[in-house]
């Protein structure tokens, strides 16, 4: 998931993570959700319960990430950022 720098800290980013945890609790097979982050926000997943599963990468059009996944999705939990 990746928001512009010019929309960075306006809630986007939340949004599409309530949207996304929202599709989770409908569906009980989902056991993991994974994300490209850029290296800006790596500390705002990981306050949302993810964790690195990989270094740093960079595809081949210049896009550098980090891959992380969260294992532990759990419902009616506040999440801040």
């Amino acid at each position: 998931m990746f928001v512009d720098k010019k929309h960075h800290r306006k809630g986007i980013a939340r949004q599409l993570y309530d949207t996304v945890l929202s599709e989770i609790n409908k569906n009980a097979d989902v056991a993991q959700v994974t994300v490209n982050s850029s290296p800006y926000a790596v500390n705002v997943y990981e306050r949302l319960g993810f964790a690195k599963t990989d270094e740093q990468q960079e595809h081949e059009n210049g896009i550098v990430y980090v891959p992380m996944a969260h294992t532990t999705i759990e419902t009616n939990t506040p999440r801040r950022l």
